[in-house]
């Protein structure tokens, strides 16, 4: 952090992006030192992390403060969902431009309707992926739902791909079980980016 912040106020620039709330701090110094534009990317709805004894839920504490503080000083603020633009601007944000998260075209398998109960070939099975990191707030518990729901009807599978806090994930594999559909939901280690095109297309 130390050598980042040292980086940062040694290179001048008329904007610096600022991935997330917590390098707001570093944006502020950059802007103070050199009156730079600070584009602010806010890829999780601020104060949503509450894991106990987390970096993240330590950050979420004081999240908001940090942002009202910085407010004046950022010339444009990034949300990657409907809902957080109208939050941001709760918060004081003017400009805040919704950029969605998604997959690159190339990345799109060949679309097939998805199966319906007692049409066509009831054989095929409908695969749910979710890839990132998995964490309270995210709401895994209502996809994990949606899938026991959704089983009584169709078959479906979901894989979940991405590091999580091990409580947590247990918590859901139990939760998965409960609702008697344990051996459809499959909990797989993070891949490296090169293969996440892969996974999406298989």
């Amino acid at each position: 952090l130390l050598r980042l912040g040292l980086e940062t106020i040694r290179s001048p620039a008329s904007v610096v992006f600022a991935n997330g709330p917590a390098m707001l701090p570093l944006a502020l110094m950059h802007n103070i030192r050199y009156s730079s534009d600070i584009v602010l990317d806010v890829p999780e709805r601020p104060g949503m992390v509450t894991v106990s004894g987390s970096a993240a839920s330590l950050f979420s504490k004081f999240e908001r403060a940090l942002l009202k503080i910085s407010r004046p000083f950022v010339a444009e603020t990034l949300v990657v969902t409907y809902a957080d633009v109208d939050y941001m601007k709760s918060l004081g944000f003017e400009s805040v431009r919704l950029v969605r998260n998604v997959p690159m075209s190339d990345w799109k398998a060949p679309y097939l309707p998805p199966p319906i109960a007692g049409q066509g070939d009831d054989n095929r099975k409908l695969r749910l992926i979710a890839m990132g990191s998995v964490f309270e707030g995210r709401a895994y518990e209502k996809l994990i739902k949606a899938v026991a729901i959704a089983s009584a009807q169709i078959e479906i599978e979901l894989t979940v791909c991405g590091p999580g806090r091990p409580g947590y994930l247990t918590d859901l594999r139990s939760l998965a079980d409960d609702l008697r559909i344990g051996d459809r939901v499959n909990f797989i280690e993070p891949v490296s980016i090169e293969k996440v095109s892969a996974m999406y297309l298989s």
